[in-house]
């Protein structure tokens, strides 16, 4: 991981290395629209496929330390 000071976000597969939260737990989050909240960049306007899925640090580190479910 390099310079993870400098980084605001990570990809799913950063994630699963630095939190132990597994990729297929973030992508089921994701299909069922609750979890640690992400953004997609360089996918295509009106498309639903494509482009890279990132997580904010701070979003996951506060989804860890919530003590409930991260339902939003």
């Amino acid at each position: 991981m390099k310079n993870l000071d400098q980084r605001k976000f990570l990809r799913e597969k950063e994630v699963e290395a630095i939190y132990g939260i597994p990729r297929n737990t973030l992508r089921r989050q994701r299909w069922g629209d609750y979890g640690i909240p992400y953004s997609v960049f360089g996918r295509a306007k009106n498309k639903n496929k494509g482009g890279i899925v990132v997580y904010s640090i701070s979003d996951i580190e506060a989804a860890r330390d919530k003590k409930t479910p991260t339902k939003l």
